[in-house]
């Protein structure tokens, strides 16, 4: 036999039935696909806040301009701890914040105390380099060599 013809007679409450099942698990498997990637992008944007929480005030600047206000952008900050809380590293991030509240309020000289002791912790602790480039960031003379006579 090359061929055969098979014809199905179905009763048309039958066949409407079938077909609202098959759409039915069509929109199960669309919903299901649309959820999975509202997850995907959570993920993401969760993972860019924890990178850079501020994107959260651009985000708001670009969506809603008018809705930004001095009591949003006070609340950026808390987001940010928030967020910052579960990122990886975060007690990092956190002490990173701790100390720059702090070393906002000092007085210049204190601030060249606080980082020259810093950069000696630092160079005590094989971390030349990351002393180097602190002097740097703040503006602190490196300490010149003199050749030995």
């Amino acid at each position: 036999m090359r061929w055969a013809t098979v014809r199905v007679h179905v009763a048309p409450e039958e066949l409407y039935a079938a077909h609202a099942q098959m759409r039915l698990r069509a929109r199960a498997r669309a919903d299901s696909e649309i959820k999975q990637l509202r997850v995907a992008q959570a993920v993401a944007y969760r993972d860019q806040l924890r990178t850079d929480p501020t994107l959260l005030l651009a985000q708001l600047l670009l969506e809603s301009p008018g809705a930004v206000n001095e009591e949003t952008i006070g609340i950026v900050p808390i987001v940010a701890a928030q967020v910052a809380k579960f990122a990886p590293g975060a007690a990092w991030v956190q002490t990173a914040h701790l100390l720059e509240e702090w070393y906002r309020k000092l007085k210049p000289d204190a601030k060249q105390f606080v980082i020259e002791r810093l950069c000696s912790a630092l160079t005590e602790f094989e971390g030349e380099a990351a002393a180097q480039r602190l002097k740097e960031i703040h503006g602190l003379p490196s300490p010149s060599v003199e050749p030995l006579p």
